[in-house]
């Protein structure tokens, strides 16, 4: 990928050189130009599906949602999927 982008080392050199006047930033910067460009798109190609592969092995992973109550219930009722025992009530 960063031979793809070596046409960008003279752009960068000359624009560099030009801004700020330092033949060996310019240089350096002419040299990393490349380099940052292959990295910028391999990580624009691998975060899209990189996030959508996480996104459906936490949906997945995800415990169960509990139905709906209804507005006004305030007691909590246990569910099917809820592993906490039921408390006895005092009298």
């Amino acid at each position: 990928m960063a031979q793809v982008a070596l046409p960008l080392r003279p752009l960068v050199r000359n624009l560099v050189e030009q801004a700020t006047g330092n033949f060996f930033a310019a240089y350096y910067a002419g040299i990393l130009a490349p380099v940052i460009v292959g990295l910028l798109v391999a990580a624009a190609v691998t975060l899209p599906v990189t996030c959508t592969a996480f996104a459906v092995l936490h949906d997945r992973l995800r415990a169960p949602r509990a139905s709906p109550r209804s507005p006004g219930d305030t007691a909590a009722r246990p569910t099917a999927s809820d592993p906490r025992p039921s408390r006895p009530t005092a009298r």
